[in-house]
Formats: structure tokens, C-alpha cells, sequence
């Protein structure tokens, strides 16, 4: 397999989740994914600015997983399904604590420590961007503050928790908009378009397992049993509906009655 063509993806990922006012007033897009964080800041509809924060997801996970001493599969999920950052927005959760009855002893973790773990390397995260962005020369210039986007920003209140650390306005970018999506929106806007499909379409994903239905449906009706047709009723104006053999045995029938009666009127 050859490449058709290499692409910076910053760059891209801004021209695809950004809006031009953005690109032209000042942005900075901070992409958490599980390895690294990315921050690019563009102005006047280009990147001026790209650094890379060595702390992701899988930070936040080696942390409960440590704090907490339990597997990392088991804080994956304790990350997803309890992870709110900023221990003070709570509300109702505050006062409830999980019980791990998977290990010996039990383990009760309450969820206000969760959400302290998960705020403490969150918040690194939101100070190293802050930093970087004061080291741009840039930190005046981004009238549009800061958006958040990848696998790692969907923690509830994350954006709270940035927008208290660094002072800018902070939103969530478009969801479901991946660097996948931004390099076929790319492939496509240069004319390649083979690597430009659309890999939201569902027959595109699931290509396989739709024929292999498919498939098997039209098996399924290859040898489903035929509906019985009911025999007409009546006599020889109906004899036209009557099928095959029945047909068959019928005109023999009426052949026969027919000879019988000629032979009949002649003596």
C-alpha cells in the first residue's frame, strides 16, 4: 500500500472541528488523548503555535490504579462511570462511596476521592497548557479561548476545571469527531478519493457482517416451504386455475364424460 499523502495533524484537526472565526480570531484546541495531550493554537487561519503535554487518560487511570491499589481495568471503569472532576461540584455524589466487593478484602473508595485524584492530574494537564500558551507569545490573541476535544476530555466538569486553572472561556468541540474523520475531510478536499470514505457510513464499518446477513436471508428463502394453494372451487369454469397434476386428471375426467355422453346420444 502506497501514501497518497502525509498530513500535520494539528492542522488538520482544526480545520475539521473549528469554525472560521475561530481559525481567524485565535483558538486554542487541546486534543487529550490516552498518551499525550496536544495544544494548538491558530490565528489568522493558520497554526502558530503546536506543543505536546506527556500526560493523557491513561495518566489519570496509573493514578487510581495506584492511589486506589486496585487493577487497571477495574480504574479504567471507575474512570468512565464516576470520574467528575472538581470534587466541589459534586451535588448528590459527594457523600457516596463505592464498595468493590471483586477483591479480598473489600475496598469502600469514596467517590469525593475519586473525584480528587482525577481533578489533581487534570489539573497538570490545564497548567501545562496555560504555560505553553503564555511560552507562544499568543495568550492575548486567543479571543476564542479554549476547546476542548479527543477520547480523554469527556470527564463531567473538565471544562470547568480548565476554564478555573487558566481564566479563558472553555467549550467542548463537536462530539464524535475523531483525527480519522479529520484526515478523510482532508483526503477529500485534495482530491483522494480513495482515502476519503466516509467512515461514519455504516456500510462502511460494518461492510462484512451486512453481506454475511444478507447472505444467510436469502439462504433462508431458497429453501422456505411454499404456501399451499388452495384448489379453486366449481367445475369447468374454474378449470383454468386448476394446477399440474390436478389439471392433468381433470380434463381426463371431463375427456372421458364428454365421450361417454356422445356415444350415449347416438344410440
Amino acid at each position: 500500500m502506497e501514501i497518497a499523502k502525509k498530513y500535520f495533524l494539528p492542522e488538520i484537526m482544526g480545520k475539521t472541528l473549528l469554525s472560521k472565526e475561530d481559525l481567524k480570531y485565535g483558538v486554542a484546541l487541546v486534543d487529550i488523548g490516552a498518551g499525550v495531550t496536544t495544544l494548538s493554537i491558530y490565528r489568522e487561519g493558520t497554526l502558530r503555535y503546536c506543543a505536546t503535554i506527556p500526560f493523557g487518560g491513561s495518566s489519570v487511570t496509573r493514578d487510581l490504579e495506584e492511589e486506589c491499589t486496585i487493577e487497571w481495568e477495574l480504574a479504567e471503569k471507575i474512570k468512565k462511570r464516576f470520574g467528575i472532576c472538581v470534587p466541589d461540584k459534586l451535588g448528590n455524589n459527594k457523600d457516596k462511596v463505592l464498595q468493590l466487593r471483586i477483591c479480598e478484602p473489600y475496598k469502600e473508595i469514596p467517590v469525593k476521592y475519586i473525584s480528587e485524584v482525577i481533578s489533581a492530574r487534570y489539573g497538570e494537564i490545564a497548567e501545562a497548557v496555560l504555560y505553553n500558551i503564555q511560552e507562544s507569545g499568543l495568550q492575548n490573541s486567543i479571543r476564542g479561548g479554549i476547546v476542548l476535544v479527543g477520547g480523554a476530555a469527556v470527564q463531567q466538569n473538565l471544562d470547568a476545571l480548565f476554564r478555573d486553572i487558566t481564566g479563558y472561556n472553555v467549550r467542548r468541540a463537536k462530539a464524535g469527531i475523531s483525527a480519522a474523520h479529520a484526515m478523510a475531510a482532508a483526503a477529500c478536499d485534495d482530491g483522494i478519493p480513495d482515502c476519503a470514505k466516509d467512515i461514519s457510513n455504516k456500510e462502511t464499518l460494518f461492510e462484512d457482517e451486512e453481506k454475511e446477513k444478507e447472505k444467510e436471508e436469502n439462504k433462508n428463502a431458497e429453501y422456505k416451504k411454499p404456501e399451499e394453494r388452495k384448489e379453486p372451487e366449481g367445475d369447468e369454469d374454474n378449470d383454468k386455475g386448476k394446477p399440474g397434476v390436478f389439471r392433468l386428471m381433470w380434463d381426463s375426467v371431463q375427456g372421458f364424460l364428454k365421450k361417454a355422453y356422445d356415444e350415449l346420444g347416438q344410440e
